[in-house]
């Protein structure tokens, strides 16, 4: 997978793992996320693959997910606070 992580995620509230590791994806880690209620797991690591610039920008307010005990990020250009 590459490109940007479509915002048609938010659209699966009932989802409680999200393993989207080692894959081509840039840009923001959309607000849809916030929508993610129930998730649990959620690993957007490696994304910087075969020359992919990964993930960047800030991180979306995930103050909603109480449910969220595994976040992993690593080998992104994710930058500023974790909210």
């Amino acid at each position: 997978l590459s490109g940007g992580i479509p915002e048609w995620i938010g659209e699966f509230p009932e989802l409680e793992y999200l393993n989207f590791n080692h894959n081509g994806f840039t840009g923001e880690i959309p607000s849809a996320f916030s929508r993610l209620t129930n998730l649990k797991h959620l690993d957007l690591s490696e994304q910087q693959v075969n020359g992919a610039p990964g993930l960047n920008g800030p991180l979306p307010d995930f103050a909603g997910l109480g449910q969220l005990s595994e976040l992993y990020l690593y080998r992104n250009s994710i930058e500023g606070d974790i909210p």
